[in-house]
């Protein structure tokens, strides 16, 4: 029995990474995330550090975790555009608080987070995000378990992204709201999960060059996703799964002309192995595809995969592979969906106890349905974290992005297909209780 629950863990939390990056998008976030906290973390950055990790204010039954990251940095290309390249300085601060339950039973955690950033001598890109939300897990006995997450947040639109418009002026702000529940049962043979999640985004107004007023209310968008996943372990260390997602996505202000709401399916099946914890993934492959409700409107289908896998080859290195197809909502609904195919590539190491290097290398590649237009970008970072003490710890991190339309030139109104580089080094230290 203790080994079928060993085996269980370790194939839900390969499940889990794969639920985390593709195939519903933020389909099941709650229950996901929920599920791989439960089964605890095995990388170099998850793992606990007795004399490093922060203690935390207790208070009643709750852990109060504040901290507060100060950042300085460089940005090669500030508007992420092949002309002008506009370089600058820029200073971040990020304070963030965090509320922990310390129950036997069931959790609850409440966050909340700001991100202040000040351009020195383009003002016109100074930004505050800020997020506030909670999650929470409800344990019916030990095989049912109910979850449930929301959150609100203002954010922006990061300059060079796919849902960065803005070629000049401020850049795109937005309001996010998110609610997910869900639950997973453990039938004996059988694992199952089910989950619904709701996300609407409101844009807000800009200043384009010269003062003037750019409304992005045609953008507002809003997204139902329903989830569910059946896993059967077909031997100590393996498991195979299926997963099926429905999405409704609506334009809630729509310029005038086809409308570009949609509805899509998408269906997922493959294996999910945890040799131990030092190995554990998935390997899925499906198809997906996506209707318009505007019958003049061609809708989108394929195939779709996604792939996750962690290697621990000692307790100090920790190597992770994903591969991933999917829809991904467009920035306009004049655009349609842009079908995203994404690789990543990522490692940790601890050269010291309190010393922690990594580096990233990452490749995208974006379809957009409605218009003859691919883009592809490649990314990579380098990184280097030092713990001081419980209380301070310093990261350097260096950051390259390269994107590439499928034509030589051109950027459209929408800012679609740029071609540009962008480099980013940032010097920070974080201060934590």
């Amino acid at each position: 029995m203790v080994e079928r629950k060993k085996s269980v863990a370790l194939i839900a939390r390969a499940v889990c990474a794969t639920l985390l990056i593709g195939g519903g998008g933020r389909a099941g976030s709650a229950s996901a995330q929920m599920s791989a906290g439960r089964f605890g973390a095995q990388s170099v950055l998850e793992r606990t550090r007795p004399d490093y990790d922060p203690i935390g204010l207790r208070l009643g039954t709750f852990t109060i975790l504040p901290s507060l990251d100060a950042n300085t940095g460089y940005d090669s290309n500030v508007r992420a555009l092949q002309s002008p390249v506009l370089d600058d300085l820029i200073f971040t601060l990020r304070p963030a608080v965090v509320a922990r339950s310390n129950w036997s039973r069931n959790a609850v955690t409440v966050r909340a987070s700001s991100d202040i950033q000040r351009f020195v001598d383009r003002p016109v890109e100074n930004a505050e995000q800020y997020q506030i939300g909670a999650d929470g897990r409800f344990d019916i006995g030990s095989r049912t378990h109910l979850v449930a997450d929301a959150r609100v947040g203002r954010l922006i639109e990061a300059r060079g992204s796919t849902g960065d418009t803005a070629l000049d002026g401020e850049p795109v702000n937005f309001m996010d709201y998110h609610f997910g529940t869900g639950a997973d049962h453990d039938f004996g043979p059988l694992l199952t999960r089910a989950s619904f999640t709701f996300d609407e985004f409101r844009y807000g107004d800009r200043k384009a060059a010269g003062g003037r007023k750019v409304d992005n209310s045609q953008r507002n968008y809003r997204s139902i996703l329903g989830d569910i996943q059946f896993t059967l372990p077909v031997a100590p260390a393996a498991g195979v799964f299926v997963r099926g997602t429905v999405n409704t996505a609506d334009y809630i202000n729509e310029p005038a002309g086809p409308s570009g709401d949609s509805t899509s399916y998408s269906a997922l099946t493959g294996i999910a192995f945890g040799v131990t914890p030092l190995l554990y993934g998935s390997i899925g492959i499906g198809y997906f595809a996506q209707t318009y409700r505007e019958p003049s409107l061609d809708g989108t289908n394929g195939l779709n995969y996604s792939a996750a896998i962690t290697w621990n080859p000692t307790p100090l290195a920790t190597a992770s592979f994903t591969l991933n197809r999917a829809l991904q909502r467009a920035p306009s609904p004049t655009l349609g969906a842009i079908t995203t195919t994404t690789g990543t590539l990522i490692a940790d190491y601890e050269l010291r106890r309190n010393l922690i290097v990594g580096a990233t290398a990452g490749y995208s590649r974006n379809l957009y349905g409605l218009i003859d237009r691919t883009q592809t970008q490649m990314t990579g970072s380098a990184r280097a974290t030092y713990l001081f003490s419980r209380l301070i710890s310093s990261t350097l991190r260096l950051d390259y992005l390269r994107t590439r339309p499928d034509q030589a030139s051109g950027v459209d109104s929408l800012g679609i297909g740029r071609r540009f580089d962008k480099t980013r080094i940032f010097l920070g230290m974080r201060l934590q209780l």
